[in-house]
């Protein structure tokens, strides 16, 4: 076994890893800021980002950072129980 003569195990070869959906990171307004923070970081590049949909605009954003307080300048989101500064985003108009 140990002179490569073993057997064959195929659930090593070729393995397929599944691509993450797009409403995977779907943010909402109730959700707590550090849940937010943590789907940011989960669907960030090389994945779609996380997004919110506010009237006929989608912000997707890449990178963020839980703030203390909303006198952060710079674009931020205001979740259930803090703010999130947004720190690489990109905008669609739908």
């Amino acid at each position: 076994m140990f002179g490569g003569s073993g057997i064959k195990n195929p659930q090593l070869e070729g393995r397929d890893c599944k691509s993450r959906p797009v409403g995977d990171g779907q943010l909402f307004y109730p959700m707590q800021v550090n849940d937010a923070a943590k789907l940011v970081r989960a669907t960030s590049k090389p994945f779609p980002g996380a997004f919110i949909i506010n009237n006929n605009f989608k912000l997707i954003i890449y990178e963020a950072q839980v703030i203390a307080e909303e006198a952060y300048i710079g674009p931020y989101l205001k979740f259930a129980d803090g703010f999130l500064a947004i720190l690489d985003f990109k905008m669609e108009t739908l």
